[in-house]
Protein backbone atom coordinates (compact mmCIF):
# COMPACT_ATOMS: atom_id res chain seq x y z
CA UNK A 1 0.00 0.00 0.00
CA UNK A 2 1.32 3.60 -0.97
CA UNK A 3 -0.49 6.89 0.18
CA UNK A 4 -0.35 9.21 -2.11
CA UNK A 5 -0.74 13.09 -1.04
CA UNK A 6 -2.83 15.18 -3.68
CA UNK A 7 -0.09 17.10 -6.17
CA UNK A 8 0.69 18.35 -9.56
CA UNK A 9 1.52 15.41 -11.94
CA UNK A 10 5.56 14.75 -11.79
CA UNK A 11 7.09 13.19 -14.71
CA UNK A 12 8.24 10.29 -12.97
CA UNK A 13 6.89 8.15 -9.58
CA UNK A 14 8.78 6.86 -7.23
CA UNK A 15 10.02 2.99 -7.68
CA UNK A 16 7.05 0.89 -5.56
CA UNK A 17 6.68 -2.55 -5.78
CA UNK A 18 4.79 -4.57 -8.33
CA UNK A 19 1.75 -5.14 -6.49
CA UNK A 20 1.62 -1.97 -4.41
CA UNK A 21 -1.62 -0.65 -4.54
CA UNK A 22 -1.86 3.11 -4.53
CA UNK A 23 -4.16 5.18 -1.85
CA UNK A 24 -4.93 8.74 -2.71
CA UNK A 25 -5.44 11.43 0.28
CA UNK A 26 -8.35 13.72 0.01
CA UNK A 27 -7.45 17.17 -0.75
CA UNK A 28 -7.01 19.43 2.63
CA UNK A 29 -10.05 20.66 4.31
CA UNK A 30 -10.19 23.06 7.47
CA UNK A 31 -13.50 22.50 7.67
CA UNK A 32 -13.69 18.51 8.72
CA UNK A 33 -10.62 18.90 10.83
CA UNK A 34 -11.04 18.33 14.80
CA UNK A 35 -8.62 20.72 15.75
CA UNK A 36 -8.96 23.37 13.08
CA UNK A 37 -12.60 23.99 14.83
CA UNK A 38 -11.11 23.77 18.29
CA UNK A 39 -8.75 26.72 17.40
CA UNK A 40 -11.90 28.90 15.49
CA UNK A 41 -13.63 28.94 18.80
CA UNK A 42 -10.67 29.89 20.93
CA UNK A 43 -9.89 32.79 18.83
CA UNK A 44 -13.06 33.84 18.80
CA UNK A 45 -13.43 34.01 22.38
CA UNK A 46 -10.02 35.73 22.50
CA UNK A 47 -11.07 38.13 20.21
CA UNK A 48 -13.76 39.27 22.74
CA UNK A 49 -11.39 40.17 25.39
CA UNK A 50 -9.16 42.59 22.79
CA UNK A 51 -6.06 42.14 25.00
CA UNK A 52 -2.95 44.08 23.60
CA UNK A 53 -0.49 42.82 26.27
CA UNK A 54 1.27 39.62 27.21
CA UNK A 55 -0.18 38.79 30.38
CA UNK A 56 -3.53 40.47 29.67
CA UNK A 57 -3.47 37.77 26.76
CA UNK A 58 -2.32 35.16 29.64
CA UNK A 59 -5.11 35.92 31.44
CA UNK A 60 -7.54 35.58 29.00
CA UNK A 61 -6.07 32.02 27.53
CA UNK A 62 -6.81 30.99 31.01
CA UNK A 63 -10.09 32.02 31.38
CA UNK A 64 -11.23 30.43 28.16
CA UNK A 65 -9.84 27.24 28.95
CA UNK A 66 -11.68 27.03 32.52
CA UNK A 67 -15.09 28.41 30.36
Amino acid sequence: MLMVAPAPPQDTWPASPRHARLIYQPPYSPGLNPIELAWSKIKAALRGFRVRTVPLLKAAICAVAQS
